[in-house]
């Protein structure tokens, strides 16, 4: 997959707030496995509330 410069350097902004976010709902093995990602202009007003994710597809 090849990317753009601008589209490169806007998932290298989104990098530190994914980051966070991942941190929050996950420990940190889970955090680095199953990175949740957040755009850098995204504004994180609140986080609460849990995620769930159950097995299934396939």
């Amino acid at each position: 997959m090849r990317f753009t410069f601008s589209q490169l350097f806007e998932r290298i902004l989104s990098i530190p707030k994914s980051l966070y976010v991942s941190l929050h709902y996950f420990p940190i093995k889970e955090a680095f496995y199953l990175p949740i990602m957040v755009r850098y202009n995204c504004k994180l007003i609140k986080l609460g509330g849990c995620i769930n994710i159950v097995n299934g597809g396939g």
